[in-house]
């Protein structure tokens, strides 16, 4: 594979494989070409992995995006990336159930299962069938770095310029995280690309577009979850004056665009803390505990606060994994824009 896109594992060979042989069974006279990498015109100017459908003399050409399984934060990404210039998306996945797939054809984001559900939609052709169901999944394995230690780590290294080169006790601190997990994280990291050695033997981050993307799908779902501290109500755009008692305290997601775009109109609320801090910011602010409302409190899991950030912003690559695991559609502007104006530069 070139060197710009991550390696496929056996399940995504698996789903791969597998849906392709769908297009052919399911649709009378497909004929798929081999899946080859090749440029497109997106926002990182990387390859990508594309198919090319043909029916007669139609041609359909995709980009292809292979997810073993879809959630909000996949839908949410793949939506953004089938608006940019280029090649549209082509999802692969296991199976979408029937309401997924009619939220996927509303969004305009064709896809193809193991089952034989699809929706393809290049005029003339369209095609749409749901509900078929999935009798045996394909087994995915996710790696120890992508798992609760691992994303905190992998947060602390994207966030931290050369903390990689640092000893494995300075990296525990600054991740969060118990020494004897650094060596096994730092050790998949290093066998699946994100970390190499230059010349003077000093480790460098690589393919940060990759990681970043690959952390952002992981969090809401590995890590996120650990974090809750609660659900809370407050007067109505106590944001817009809410005092934060500590550096142990800052805002992310939605207020947190507000405050670096001054774009989005917040209707969440989403705030990291140390627990021990989390009494003085429900007094300050005379927030009550609602199972159902807007105010969401997280634990704060790094120790290695940007100093170049606001003092009361969570660091951009946080602020856009929340909107993003939001799943909401009016999240998607911010978090493009939050993407273009501080992510690109991490990345780079």
């Amino acid at each position: 594979m070139n060197k710009g896109v991550a390696k496929m594992d056996f399940s995504e060979e698996k789903i791969l494989e597998t849906a392709l042989k769908v297009v052919k069974s399911n649709i009378a006279g497909a004929k798929v070409c081999k899946p080859v990498l090749a440029s497109f015109a997106g926002r990182k100017g990387q390859k990508a992995l594309t198919i090319e459908i043909r029916l007669d003399s139609v041609k359909l050409k995709y980009r292809v995006e292979i997810k073993a399984a879809i959630t909000k934060s996949d839908k949410m990404l793949l939506a953004m990336k089938n608006k940019e210039t280029g090649l549209p998306v082509m999802l692969m996945t296991q199976y979408v159930n029937p309401e997924m797939a009619e939220e996927l054809r509303q969004i305009g984001l064709e896809f193809i299962d193991s089952t034989g559900n699809m929706f393809i939609n290049q005029p003339p052709v369209f095609v749409f069938i749901k509900g078929n169901k999935l009798k045996e999944p394909v087994r995915c394995a996710i790696k120890r770095a992508f798992k609760k230690a691992g994303l905190k780590l992998i947060f602390a290294l994207l966030t931290t310029p050369g903390l990689e080169n640092a000893t494995y006790r300075e990296i525990a601190v600054a991740a969060g995280v118990s020494l004897g997990s650094i060596d096994y994280i730092m050790a998949e990291l290093k066998e699946m690309g994100f970390l190499r050695r230059r010349g003077d033997n000093s480790l460098y981050l690589a393919q940060k577009a990759d990681l970043v993307r690959r952390w952002v799908l992981a969090y809401p779902e590995q890590l996120r979850p650990k974090l809750t501290l609660g659900t809370f109500r407050g007067p109505e755009k106590w944001w817009l004056h809410g005092r934060l008692p500590s550096q142990d305290t800052m805002w992310s997601g939605e207020v947190a665009a507000r405050k670096m775009t001054d774009y989005l109109h917040p209707e969440t609320v989403t705030i990291y803390c140390r627990p021990q801090k989390l009494n003085g910011l429900l007094l300050s602010n005379r927030l009550s505990i609602d199972p159902v409302g807007n105010i969401e409190i997280l634990e704060k899991f790094w120790n290695n606060d940007d100093k170049s950030a606001s003092g009361e912003l969570v660091h951009p690559l946080l602020v856009y994994a929340d909107l993003i695991a939001s799943g909401d559609p009016r999240n998607a502007e911010a978090a493009e824009k939050i993407y273009e104006q501080h992510i690109l530069q991490l990345v780079r």
